[in-house]
This record gives structure tokens, C-alpha cells and sequence, in this order.
């Protein structure tokens, strides 16, 4: 993420937000539109520009926060004719290219985030006895992907996914890393991305040569674990 780059970025798209809001006809709607507008992070633009790398974590998150904020109160302008679809699409595009790089935090090409922490389990059944029933996690979504391979669960923890990975087919290679491990474990970590093919022929690290199914209509790539520490990484994404 090149920090000088979206610092001018976004101070172009706070003039032009101020000219926008310029515009906007005074009444109780127009008056609170302006003024929410004004608010949506103005100050917080110093604070990116001078912080420091302990810093900048927060400022970026808070940039973030107050643009789409911003992209939301123009919605509300276009909707209620206090500003016309011209001037209020041309800010949300640049509020949208702007948040897609400042969520740019890692050389992953289209990386959005940790998707989910992967648990390799023996059976579903008995693992959300512990993670639903007894941890009080809901379940999200359970699925039979891979030609009947393996049965997918994610349990939503807040911020991410746990995913319980069981396997269904006789002969699957996690039933030895299951009798390996003793049991249940850690099996992966999954970055969300925006594009499978693109992180296949751009990613940092090596990738297995094909992707698989994931949830949800998405598909994944394993890492090649010789080059990530003996951490097996997992993208996905569409």
C-alpha cells in the first residue's frame, strides 16, 4: 500500500466532497446531510499523514470507518434529492477505490482479511457439541463440497470464521492427519481474496496447481507448506 498515494487520494476526494456539500440547499434535511458529511473524517486526515507505523493501523482503520460513513450519508442525499445522481455517483466511486486500498494491507493481490481458522475433526456432530452448544457459537452454513469428500461447518467467533473440516470418503488424507495428531486440531488459516485465478499466478508464496471447492459458492488454493513455515495457508475467494 503506498501511503503518499491514497493521502492525496483522499484529500482530492474530501475537496470534492466539500464542494459537493457546498451545494446542498439549506433545510432540515439539507443542514443534516452537510453537516454529517463535514464530520465524516475531515480530521482524521492529519492523523494519517503524520502517524507512525504504531499509529497507522488505527488511522487506517478510521479513515475506513469514516468513509463509508461518508458513502452512506451520500446514499441518503440521493434519495431524499437534497444532492443529484451525478455528483453523489462520482464521490461514491472514488470513496469505493479508496477503501479497496486502504484494505490493501498485505502484497496478496486482493487481499481482504482472514476468512476463518480451519479445525480438522472426525465428526461434525460431536465438535459442535463444544463450539455451538457449550462456547455458544452459531452456526453459519454446513456443506458437503469436494465430490462428497468433505463436510465444510462455519461457526461465526465475531471478527472470523471457525471452520470444521470433516472428512467423508474412505481413504481421505485427513483421516491419517487425524490418527497423526491424536485427534481434533488446528488444520489452517485462510485469507479472503477477491480472485482465486489472479492470487494463483500472483501470490507471494507457491500454490498447490488447483484450486478446490470452498463455501458458499467460492473456491480455495492450499499454500505449498514448504515455503510458509510449516503453516498450511489456504485463499479464497471467487
Amino acid at each position: 500500500m503506498d501511503r503518499k498515494m491514497i493521502s492525496e487520494g483522499l484529500w482530492r476526494f474530501y475537496v470534492d466532497l466539500g464542494k459537493v456539500i457546498n451545494t446542498i440547499p439549506e433545510g432540515r434535511i439539507g443542514d443534516r446531510v452537510a453537516e454529517a458529511l463535514l464530520q465524516c473524517g475531515t480530521s482524521q486526515m492529519m492523523h494519517f499523514d503524520h502517524s507512525g507505523d504504531k499509529e497507522f493501523s488505527g488511522c487506517r482503520e478510521q479513515c475506513c470507518q469514516d468513509l463509508r460513513e461518508a458513502m452512506g450519508w451520500l446514499k441518503y442525499a440521493e434519495q431524499t434529492e437534497v444532492l443529484p445522481t451525478d455528483s453523489t455517483s462520482r464521490l461514491l466511486e472514488e470513496a469505493k477505490n479508496l477503501l479497496e486500498q486502504l484494505q490493501e494491507t498485505s502484497s496478496i493481490p486482493g487481499y481482504r482479511g482472514l476468512d476463518h481458522l480451519a479445525i480438522a475433526v472426525a465428526s461434525t456432530e460431536e465438535a459442535l457439541q463444544l463450539w455451538r452448544d457449550r462456547m455458544g457459537f452459531p452456526v453459519v452454513c454446513s456443506e458437503v463440497v469436494n465430490e462428497g469428500s468433505v463436510r465444510l461447518t462455519h461457526l461465526d467467533l465475531g471478527n472470523t470464521h471457525l471452520q470444521l473440516v470433516e472428512p467423508l470418503l474412505e481413504g481421505h488424507p485427513l483421516y491419517a492427519w487425524l490418527a497423526d495428531n491424536g485427534g481434533a486440531g488446528l488444520h489452517h488459516l485462510c485469507f479472503r481474496v477477491e480472485d482465486i485465478d489472479t492470487v494463483m499466478t500472483a501470490s507471494p508464496l507457491p500454490t498447490a496447481a488447483k484450486s478446490h471447492q470452498g463455501t458458499g459458492g467460492k473456491r480455495a488454493v492450499f499454500l505449498e507448506k514448504k515455503h510458509t513455515g510449516n503453516v498450511l495457508m489456504e485463499y479464497t475467494g471467487a
